[in-house]
């Protein structure tokens, strides 16, 4: 019965002393043999679960975002540079002309 024991020790989560709370719940309701507490246990972890999911959903759906809205920024930086630099350009060629109707 003492290797059983362990064997369902190991089977949820450890060795008995690193396992969780609800893993001792879990091995305490099934040497019990209480289903509606392993029902109810393996439920509220679904539970967990679900939630950590969906806050990983957002928080992948706010990180792409991010990296769009910097992406979009970058593209944008790179027209306002280009655009200077024709700018810049136009200039010069202005000034040249000023420089040689002058003379």
């Amino acid at each position: 019965e003492l290797q059983e024991e362990e064997e369902d020790m190991k089977a949820f989560g450890g060795d008995g002393d690193s396992l969780s709370q609800e893993g001792k719940q879990v091995v305490d309701a099934f040497k019990a043999k209480d289903r509606g507490r392993l029902r109810q246990i393996v439920g509220g972890l679904i539970g967990k679960i679900r939630t950590t999911n969906d806050e990983l959903r957002a928080e992948r759906f706010l990180r792409e975002e991010a990296e769009a809205d910097l992406k979009l920024a970058g593209e944008r930086f790179q027209d306002l540079e280009d655009q200077y630099e024709l700018e810049q350009n136009q200039l010069e060629k202005t000034k040249r002309i000023l420089e040689t109707t002058e003379s």
